[in-house]
C-alpha cells in the first residue's frame, strides 16, 4: 500500500513538473521574441533556462532507471555515440572536441525528448485533467494575444520579422508556431472524432481561423487535410474533387494568381517566387538550401563512416527538411534509433491513421520539428492526452 501511494504522489509531483515546465518554456520563449524584436540580452534567457531543464530530466530518468523499458535507456548513449562517431571522422579545420562543443546544442534538443518520456509513462498517476486544462489554457491564451496582433497591428505579435504578413502572438518562430498549431488542430481533431461536442468544436475552428493568421503555407494545408477528413466520406469526395480543381485552376492561372493574389498580400513570397521561382517560393527556399549546402557538404566532407554515424555542422546552417537535417545529423544508424525511438513513443498510446500521415508528411517538408524543445515538449503532452483517448497497457507499474 505504502508502494502504490508513493507512486501515486510520484505522479503528482511529475504533474506539477510537467505543467510549470510547459508554462516556464512558453514564457521563456515569449521573452526570446522580445529580445529577438527589442532587447537582445533577452534572447539569451532560453539559453541558460532549457539546458536546467534538461539537468533535471536526465537526474529524473536515473532515478526512474529500474522502471523505464529498455529501448529508452539504450536509444539515450546509442544516440551520443552516433553522435561522437560521425564528429570523430568528419573531416574539419577544427578539433574534434571543437566541433563537438559546437554542436552539443543541438544534441541536447534532439535528445530531450528521450528524456521527457520518462515521465510520461507516469500516465497512470498524473494529474491528467489538471495537464489538460493548462495545455488547453495556453492555446487560449495565445490566441488572444495573436487576434490582438492583428486588430491592433502589434509587430511584437506577428509571425515575421520583416513586412510579410503574419501573426502568431506569444509564439517565438514562424516555424515553431506552424508545429504548435498542427499539434493542437490535431488534438482537437482527435477529440472530435472520438467525441463531437460544442466546446472542441469552437476550439478547431478557432485553431484554423489562427492557423489563416499565422501566414504559414504549412498550416493552410493542414487546414486543408485535417478539415476533409472530419467531413462525412459523401462530402470529403467531393471537398477533395474541387481541391484538385482549385490546384488545376492555380496551375494553369499560375501568372494572375502571383500577380493578384500573392504579390499583393504575401509580397516577400512574390519576390522568392521571382528571383528564384515558384519552387522556392512553396518550399520557403529550402531546395536552394538542400542543393547548395546539404549535398555539396556531404559530397565533399562525408566518407562511409558519416553516411553511417553523420556529421554536421548545425552551428553554421541546416537544409531545414526535417528528415534530411536528422540523417545529416545523425546517419543511417543514429536515425533509424531515433525514429525508432519516436514510432514506439508515439504508438505505443495511440494508433496510427492517415491524419497521422498527413502530420508527418508536412513535417518533413518544414525543419526543426524534432530539435525544438517547446515544440517536443507540447508534442509529449499531446501523446499523453491522447493516450486517455487511446488507452494503451504501455505504462508504469504502480503497484510495484
Amino acid at each position: 500500500m505504502e508502494s502504490k501511494i508513493s507512486y501515486e504522489k510520484i505522479g503528482q509531483l511529475i504533474s506539477y513538473a510537467l505543467i510549470l515546465t510547459m508554462i516556464l518554456f512558453f514564457l521563456v520563449d515569449f521573452i526570446g521574441k522580445i529580445g529577438d524584436r527589442l532587447h537582445p540580452p533577452l534572447a539569451q534567457i532560453s539559453v541558460w533556462i532549457k539546458p536546467i531543464v534538461f539537468f533535471f530530466a536526465g537526474g529524473a530518468i536515473y532515478y526512474f532507471r529500474h522502471c523505464i523499458p529498455r529501448w529508452v535507456l539504450i536509444a539515450f548513449p546509442a544516440l551520443i555515440i552516433s553522435f561522437l562517431l560521425g564528429q570523430y571522422f568528419l573531416p574539419s579545420e577544427h578539433s574534434f572536441l571543437q566541433q563537438v562543443a559546437f554542436n552539443s546544442k543541438t544534441l541536447v534538443w534532439y535528445l530531450f525528448p528521450i528524456l521527457i518520456y520518462p515521465l510520461v509513462l507516469f500516465h497512470t498517476t498524473l494529474n491528467i485533467p489538471l495537464i489538460k486544462k493548462v495545455f488547453e489554457a495556453i492555446f487560449i491564451v495565445n490566441a488572444i494575444f495573436a487576434i490582438a496582433g492583428l486588430v491592433l497591428d502589434i509587430q511584437l505579435f506577428g509571425s515575421y520579422h520583416h513586412s510579410r504578413f503574419g501573426y502568431n502572438g506569444l509564439f517565438r518562430f514562424s516555424t515553431h508556431s506552424s508545429f504548435l498549431y498542427m499539434i493542437y488542430m490535431f488534438y482537437f481533431y482527435i477529440q472530435l472524432k472520438t467525441n463531437f461536442n460544442r466546446k472542441y468544436l469552437l476550439l478547431y475552428t478557432l485553431a484554423i481561423i489562427l492557423a489563416a493568421i499565422a501566414g504559414s503555407k504549412l498550416l493552410f494545408l493542414f487546414i486543408f487535410g485535417l478539415s476533409l477528413l472530419l467531413l462525412p466520406k459523401p462530402y470529403n469526395r467531393i471537398a477533395i474533387g474541387a481541391g484538385i480543381a482549385v490546384i488545376a485552376a492555380l496551375s494553369i492561372y499560375q501568372d494572375w494568381f502571383m500577380q493578384h493574389i500573392i504579390a499583393p498580400y504575401f509580397p516577400v513570397l512574390a519576390d522568392v517566387a521571382d528571383k528564384s521561382g515558384m519552387a522556392s517560393m512553396l518550399f520557403s527556399e529550402r531546395d536552394i538550401l538542400f542543393q547548395e549546402g546539404f549535398l555539396p557538404y556531404i559530397q565533399e566532407k562525408w566518407s562511409i563512416m558519416n553516411v553511417l554515424f553523420g556529421g554536421a555542422d548545425f552551428h553554421l546552417f541546416r537544409s531545414q527538411f526535417e528528415f534530411v537535417d536528422l540523417f545529416w545529423f545523425f546517419g543511417i544508424i543514429g536515425t533509424g534509433i531515433y525514429l525508432f525511438f519516436w514510432y514506439r513513443m508515439i504508438y505505443s498510446h495511440t494508433h496510427f491513421s492517415i491524419a497521422w500521415l498527413l502530420f508527418w508528411l508536412l513535417v518533413a517538408l518544414a525543419g526543426n520539428f524534432f530539435s525544438t524543445i517547446t515544440v517536443t515538449l507540447t508534442f509529449l503532452i499531446f501523446i499523453l492526452l491522447i493516450s486517455r483517448i487511446h488507452p494503451s497497457t504501455q505504462h508504469i507499474n504502480t503497484t510495484k
